[in-house]
């Protein structure tokens, strides 16, 4: 997309990675937006957009402002255009690049030169590319559209499976636990740092994963291994009934700052997983076997450099408590909306923002929605 002043980028492959090419007046224009974050001053992003509406991080700048604002509408209508300038940019290469080549996360100015003749020049705005998709993907889980969510997250992931800046990995098996995807969860072995043996979202999302699909022996073989390394897990959840393992919990609970704060992400994210008595019944089972034996399982050698980069993770980043739309109203937009194929494989998306603009617009209210809402009542 272009403005009327002639600014814009487009997607280029590049070295196998995926990366952007702006206009010299878009990057003008950047240069501008960068010294108007250093003000701190909203307003004057906002006089930008009146400008230069389509300039992306200036969009996605204030869709953050209004958002902490509880302008949550407005926020939306900035991200969704946000979203359809940078499908304007990709090429019908962007498709077949995906799983060969990678969309780095980066600075808009590269250092050193090496790293600009990799990337390209602007690099930077991978970084918006992959902002955005992610807020989407939130988005999307907060307004109980959890098929779109697992699809988001398995295209934003892709973008950089190694580096993953977004910690899209620790949201991974929640949405797919949600969308019905027990079996693609299980079958999975892409996704480099999706892995039980040093996320405990992974370990535990695992383990009910093969629970869901009446997998037992193996469902047990992994709750346990999960416990023996993440029991603090057990007693963030919170979950009733479990008094008698209580002591057991706490005293094998791992005391390193960084895991005991993804513990308290993957527990925040899987809350409402548990909320099926049949679920509560097999895990205390599980804890108390495990418990008994006194056994405990290693990390591997590699789990510390990974749980230290993800113990970088904003909390309130994974919870889906609330909702863009009140849900009173839920009814009213999802009868005026229709509801669009969601592509369970990103690789069969052909136009993204056709995509999202199907699937974010409307309100997928969700049995598993609804079964929430009855156990609240």
């Amino acid at each position: 997309m272009h403005t009327a002043s002639g600014q814009g980028a487009h997607m280029i492959v590049k070295n196998g990675h995926i990366t952007f090419e702006a206009s010299r007046g878009y990057r003008a224009t950047q240069q501008h937006f960068q010294s108007l974050v250093l003000t701190y001053d909203p307003r004057l992003i906002a006089d930008m957009l009146q400008q230069t509406p389509h300039h992306v991080d200036a969009l996605l700048a204030y869709y953050d402002f209004l958002v902490s604002s509880e302008q949550n509408q407005e926020a939306y209508a900035c991200l969704r255009r946000a979203l359809f300038v940078l499908e304007s940019w990709l090429s019908p290469a962007f498709k077949d690049a995906l799983g060969t080549a990678s969309c780095k996360f980066a600075p808009f100015a590269l250092k050193p030169d090496a790293l600009r003749d990799d990337w390209g020049e602007d690099a930077g705005l991978n970084g918006a590319l992959i902002r955005a998709l992610t807020l989407a993907m939130r988005l999307a889980g907060r307004r109980d559209c959890y098929e779109a969510a697992l699809a988001l997250n398995k295209l934003v992931v892709s973008l950089d499976p190694l580096s993953d800046p977004s910690f899209s990995c620790l949201a991974l098996d929640y949405y797919a636990l949600r969308a019905g995807q027990a079996r693609w969860l299980v079958d999975n072995r892409k996704i480099a740092n999706w892995d039980p043996a040093v996320l405990p979202n992974a370990a535990f999302g695992r383990a009910l994963a093969l629970f869901v699909l009446d997998e037992r022996a193996r469902a047990d073989d992994e709750c346990r291994a999960a416990v023996r390394r993440w029991s603090g897990y057990v007693v963030e959840l919170n979950l009733g009934g479990f008094d008698v393992v209580l002591p057991w919990l706490n005293k094998h609970r791992i005391k390193d700052t960084v895991a005991d704060r993804l513990v308290r992400v993957a527990a925040m994210r899987h809350a409402n997983l548990w909320k099926d008595p049949r679920r509560v019944a097999w895990l205390l089972d599980n804890v108390k076997a495990v418990a008994s034996s006194g056994a405990l399982s290693d990390f591997p050698a590699h789990a510390a450099a990974v749980q230290q980069f993800y113990a970088l993770a904003v909390l309130s980043d994974f919870n889906d408590v609330v909702a863009i739309i009140p849900r009173d109203e839920a009814p009213a937009v999802a009868a005026a909306e229709q509801v669009a194929p969601v592509a369970q494989d990103h690789g069969t998306v052909a136009r993204l923002i056709e995509f999202l603009a199907g699937v974010l617009m409307p309100v997928n209210h969700t049995a598993a929605a609804e079964e929430d809402d009855d156990d609240a009542d």
